[in-house]
């Protein structure tokens, strides 16, 4: 004989779309991880980043504090499809926030690699040029990754076979070394590859 369900509680059958909660909150850890990764490899993704985030975040605490409500009443009426839904939705929103830095310095490296024929191209050329000189120090790329109100910020990689520029105060080689009064911090990427950046 077939059970009736309870009064209040859900069939099966109602339940069974409940992984569909699942949609909206891997759809927004997807934009959330693909700006945050694009966002490293040109001007635009990085515009595009800057407009996009503050929106992401809004959606994506909107999707938190609905998502901790109706996984709470969801466990309280006993309809445990859908409470682990929302709960599993939860928990990629968090664990997608969490790796944010993980996402933009695997993007940073990512770039590397990827310029990282164009930069030995650069040094290749620069050697041909001076070949009686060894290159201390080389500026392969400068770029600007501030964005419209947010503070100034530039990233630039440098090569440098003695490796001072860790110890170095003002590594981007200006000629007036008053200039060097920004913040800068010096990252090593590989080898004798530098991330420097300036705040």
């Amino acid at each position: 004989m077939q059970q009736v369900p309870a009064a209040g509680h859900p069939s099966g059958r109602r339940d069974r779309w409940a992984w569909l909660a699942l949609a909206p909150s891997g759809a927004w850890c997807l934009l959330l991880a693909l700006t945050v990764f694009f966002g490293e490899f040109s001007e635009r993704a990085v515009v595009v980043l800057g407009l996009a985030f503050p929106l992401l975040l809004l959606l994506g605490a909107c999707g938190l504090a609905y998502g901790s409500i109706a996984a709470l009443v969801f466990l309280v009426t006993g309809r445990w499809r859908r409470a682990v839904s929302h709960l599993l939705g939860i928990g990629m929103l968090a664990l997608t926030v969490l790796s944010v830095p993980t996402l933009g310095d695997a993007s940073r490296y990512v770039r590397f690699k990827v310029n990282l024929p164009a930069y030995e191209a650069r040094i290749a050329e620069w050697r041909a040029r001076h070949p009686d000189s060894t290159p201390a120090r080389l500026v392969l790329e400068n770029r600007d990754l501030s964005v419209f109100v947010t503070a100034t910020l530039f990233e630039s990689i440098i090569f440098d076979e003695t490796d001072a520029v860790l110890s170095d105060p003002c590594p981007l080689l200006r000629g007036d070394r008053d200039l060097c009064r920004m913040e800068m911090f010096v990252e090593p990427i590989s080898g004798h590859f530098y991330r420097v950046t300036e705040s």
